[in-house]
């Protein structure tokens, strides 16, 4: 059984997202004004305890309301509206990363839950890659209309996206407790070097999905420029990150964790 405090937290944010999609679903569909009214009623009513109060089950619920409208926004615009389907399904597919983030450190690593598990405050370089992402998209859909889709780019991005994501949250889940989203410079006594299931085929997963999911979001919208931005930046990032995290890992787990190291690639492209 889930432990009550976990279970507030993850039915917080499940009620909080179909919140977020139903209501943002029915002004869609609905002709009548109450349709509309809903949609904008359930923002203002899932920002405004984030806005008012610091409590974190409101800001569960505030946050997942919020990227549950961004979702159904998405996918709304994907089926309804061909030539922007590209938009709609990142918007929905950036909506359901983040919101699943904190869903699976709830459950799977509940003693390091809080506020940030959503990721969304990720940091300035983050928040500036997916508004170029945006901009992008904009420039394109606003002078070369006739080249904003491409469906086999578009299905090549999305298995991407969807795959990267799979594989993260499948890391996060195998790894439990183990996974941190920082890096760990002191070992805990509970610390086990994970080696088996998807830790198995690649050793760090997660930086793995993360990056082709973030790769195949912006090949998926047909960003030529942000694909190819988006991998360097994800390289060089990871490059450095993983140099600093496996230093701290050989420390802590010294000959086993050089063995498993020499043995099981990375699963980041173009680092061993």
């Amino acid at each position: 059984l889930i432990p009550s405090t976990k279970m507030d937290f993850v039915l917080s944010g499940g009620i909080g997202f179909c919140g977020g999609v139903f209501t943002t679903l029915l002004s869609h569909f609905t002709c009548k004004p109450l349709g509309f009214v809903a949609g904008v009623v359930s923002v203002g009513v899932a920002a405004l305890p984030f806005i008012w109060f610091m409590n974190t089950k409101r800001q569960t619920v505030s946050i997942s309301a919020l990227l549950g409208c961004a979702a159904a926004s998405g996918v709304f615009l994907t089926l309804h509206h061909p030539e922007h389907k590209a938009l709609g399904a990142f918007i929905a597919s950036l909506s359901v990363f983040h919101f699943t983030e904190y869903i699976v450190t709830a459950l799977y690593n509940s003693e390091s839950l809080s506020f940030d598990s959503f990721l969304l405050n990720h940091s300035t370089a983050y928040g500036i890659a997916m508004a170029s992402a945006l901009v992008e998209y904009s420039v394109r859909a606003y002078f070369f209309p006739a080249y904003l889709i491409n469906s086999n780019i578009f299905l090549i991005g999305l298995v991407l996206t969807i795959g990267g994501d799979i594989v993260r949250k499948v890391a996060m889940i195998t790894a439990a407790n183990n996974f941190k989203h920082l890096v760990q410079r002191h070992k805990r006594d509970d610390h086990q070097l994970v080696t088996h299931g998807i830790y198995s085929i690649v050793r760090h997963p997660s930086y793995a999905g993360w990056f082709w999911w973030s790769v195949g979001s912006q090949v998926m919208l047909g960003n030529a420029v942000c694909s190819i931005g988006f991998a360097l930046a994800s390289y060089v990032f990871f490059k450095n990150r993983l140099q600093e995290e496996e230093a701290y890992l050989t420390r802590f787990f010294g000959i086993n964790y050089t063995e498993y190291k020499n043995n099981v690639p990375s699963g980041v492209p173009f680092i061993p």
